[in-house]
């Protein structure tokens, strides 16, 4: 079969570093809740800490035939949206969230979609998916923890 490419051709290019978060919720007494959190296991093997993930993100880059821009809303603002390159994982899903920590990009940002494989010709080389600008009330906006109180 060949041997895993843990190394993408454009490792190099990795300018951002992102936090990966996930939906999590719990149900207590009968009340459900969610949050986002930071997931814990380890996305990027070359970087190895768990839920942060070294990627490229290119906010002017449309695949053509793939990505369509969001449809403008005359009263709302255009969302930021781009491609994201990363080295090839099983730890993203869609709608998970990248909160980018660092790097000349900023925000959060959600993928819709599930990531596309980019292949070599033997092995996945890279991840591959588009994700679009979370509104900054709603990346801000923390799911309140029901307190029992009687």
């Amino acid at each position: 079969m060949g041997v895993l490419n843990v190394f993408g051709p454009s490792r190099l290019n990795f300018a951002n570093l992102a936090e990966v978060h996930r939906l999590n919720t719990k149900v207590e007494r009968g009340l459900r809740t969610s949050s986002w959190q930071k997931i814990n296991t380890i996305v990027d093997r070359v970087h190895g800490i768990p839920g942060e993930l070294y990627c490229r993100i290119d906010t002017g880059y449309f695949r053509a035939g793939r990505d369509a821009p969001a449809a403008v809303a005359s009263p709302n603002t255009t969302m930021r949206s781009g491609l994201v390159l990363c080295d090839y994982t099983t730890g993203i899903i869609a709608n998970d969230r990248l909160v980018f920590i660092s790097g000349p990009v900023t925000g959060t940002f959600e993928l819709r979609t599930p990531p596309d494989v980019a292949q070599s010709f033997l092995t996945p080389s890279h991840l591959e998916f588009y994700v679009y600008e979370v509104s900054k009330s709603e990346s801000r906006r923390d799911y309140p923890e029901v307190e029992a109180g009687d």
